[in-house]
């Protein structure tokens, strides 16, 4: 019962943050470039639908990461350095479940960031040039918000294992370097 709690408490807060909501649009303005460049860039070999989906697919490998950490780098770190850990820790949560409910917390805000970005970019496929596949086009959406929950999850850990905001800042984008 408290793991639900503090996600929820976190989905919220993550929720009213003016950041996030930012990233969001940042996202969503993203894939529809992305999309409007793929829909210029086919070269009549492909479907234009399917083609866009490719492009769409090899252009988030680099921006979701990035959306990712830079949602999930405050999470634990964030309530720290506020003071507000440690009155949620007061309450009857345990450590697991202030972090895993964080992690929870914060992957349903990425995947609906992502699932909304994602499915948007496709209607703009699917308005201005041809409907790309179905199978194809809800794989590329699963994906990416897969890859998503998976780069919040590493954003989580490393703010649950620092102590400051600059020391998850640094290993955020150490993180992202190392894996991209």
């Amino acid at each position: 019962m408290t793991l639900t709690q503090v996600a929820r408490k976190d989905f919220e807060d993550a929720v009213r943050s003016k950041m996030v909501w930012g990233i969001i649009g940042v996202f969503v303005g993203f894939m529809g470039f992305v999309m409007l460049a793929a829909l210029s860039a086919t070269d009549g070999t492909d479907a234009p639908g399917d083609a866009a989906l490719g492009l769409t697919a090899q252009l988030s490998q680099l921006f979701v990461p990035l959306v990712a950490l830079v949602v999930g780098y405050m999470a634990v770190v964030g309530e720290r350095r506020s003071g507000s850990l440690r009155v949620l820790l007061t309450y009857p949560h345990s450590r697991r479940d202030i972090v895993f409910g964080k992690l929870l917390g914060r992957s349903v805000v990425i995947a609906i960031a992502l699932g909304v970005g994602a499915t948007l970019s496709l209607l703009v496929a699917t308005v201005l040039v041809a409907a790309p596949d179905v199978g194809n086009a809800s794989g590329l959406v699963a994906s990416i918000i897969m890859f998503g929950v998976a780069f919040a999850g590493v954003a989580v850990g490393i703010s649950a294992s620092v102590g400051t905001r600059g020391r998850a800042v640094a290993l955020a984008i150490g993180s992202l370097l190392v894996f991209l």
